[in-house]
């Protein structure tokens, strides 16, 4: 098992590479939990549950479906939403939560 707390779109210095752009900081804090994840041996393929706290005016729908383009295996991981008023961070959108399990497949 791999947990991932707290990812976010935030470059090597920590800071965020697109303030109020949530689009981008989803395409960024799932870059970032794909590398969390490969420093673990793991894959975004290996993931059974995301959580996503965000702050848009965006609908839970429009987020989910932004973050199941992330992931290609059937069934994708369950993906939940919490609309948060505000973020740790100036600029910051979304904050991710990933658990993720290694494939037993090849185990079999």
């Amino acid at each position: 098992m791999s947990f991932v707390g707290g990812a976010g779109d935030f470059d090597a210095a920590g800071r965020i590479r697109n303030p109020g752009d949530l689009d981008k900081q989803i395409k960024g804090a799932m870059t970032n939990v794909a590398e969390a994840l490969a420093s673990q041996s793991g894959t975004l393929d290996d993931v059974v549950s995301l959580k996503a706290h965000y702050t848009s005016d965006r609908d839970d729908w429009e987020v989910i479906a932004a973050l199941a383009r992330f992931f290609k295996m059937d069934p994708m991981p369950a993906i939940s939403t919490v609309p948060e008023p505000l973020q740790p961070f100036s600029g910051q959108t979304i904050q991710i939560q990933a658990i993720a399990a290694a494939q037993l497949a090849d185990a079999f």
